[in-house]
């Protein structure tokens, strides 16, 4: 009985070391995902499969405080947010919809600093120049500016990478988050040949998690896909506007801000 217990343990332990020496020979194959000392360039979150976005605004200058949540989904191919559309979503709040910070897509730098683990980020980047607006009856026309945008973040994050074969890896991120939002509108009801505008910003701090399954047909190129969950815990939100109708002076209303985003993306990696 003795005797057979301990083959069999010594059979379970020698499969075990031949699953993990084949596991490791897979991942660790010359220029295979996840070596040491690997530079790894990406472009997360190209398309968006589904995304559920949940904004919250809090108006702690009125008594008793005035909280505000927005939510929505969306489906997106490059770019997936109505920041810029809309007018305001209740009294007193920013126009522009229901933005969602964490949809643009984002170039992605990291590095293998030992076999299979990972540091590096994101860098996110957009802006608009403007416009205008016309609105025609008749022989007269209305021109008012379009919204001019700009939106800023950083991303940095650590990883892991599990290899599964050559075809397929789990690449484990997690990591901090910052946003920056601005947008800016000219205001049409100035008199007096004066002008003002209209200002909104929204900043947040947060946790990101964005496991992503990768599929590399080939040698140093993979496509990714999986799940990504954002949680913007700690930020403030400001609408500025001109008092007209001589607009020589401004108000600013200030909000806590904090959001949630989950979504399924897509996106693609290379490295060297």
């Amino acid at each position: 009985m003795l005797s057979s217990l301990r083959n069999h343990v010594a059979a379970a332990a020698a499969l075990g070391t031949i699953l993990v020496a084949t596991a490791a020979n897979a991942q660790d194959k010359a220029g295979g995902f996840g070596e040491q000392g690997q530079f790894i360039f990406g472009a997360d979150r190209l398309f968006s499969l589904f995304s559920y976005t949940s904004n919250q605004y809090t108006n702690t200058q009125v008594n008793p405080n005035q909280s505000v949540t927005i939510t929505g989904t969306s489906m997106s191919l490059l770019w997936g947010t109505n920041a810029l559309s809309g007018a305001a979503n209740a009294p007193g709040l920013p126009a522009g919809g229901n933005p969602n910070i964490y949809a643009p897509p984002r170039l992605g730098f990291d590095y293998t600093i030992i076999p299979h683990l990972t540091i590096g980020g994101e860098l996110i980047v957009f802006f608009t120049l403007g416009g205008s607006t016309t609105t025609s009856q008749g022989n007269n026309s209305v021109s008012v500016g379009s919204p001019g945008a700009n939106t800023f973040g950083v991303a940095p994050r650590a990883g892991y990478i599990i290899g599964i074969n050559d075809l397929l890896s789990i690449w484990l991120r997690a990591g901090f988050s910052y946003y920056n939002m601005n947008t800016s509108l000219s205001d049409a009801g100035c008199t007096g040949g004066s002008s003002g505008n209209d200002t909104n910003n929204l900043n947040v701090f947060g946790i990101d998690l964005d496991p992503q399954l990768v599929i590399s047909p080939v040698n140093h190129f993979a496509f990714t896909a999986g799940p990504a969950l954002d949680w913007g815990f700690a930020g403030g939100a400001s609408s500025t506007t001109p008092n007209k109708p001589q607009c020589n002076s401004t108000t600013t209303t200030s909000y806590n801000y904090n959001a949630i985003n989950f979504s399924i993306n897509g996106g693609m990696i290379g490295w060297f």
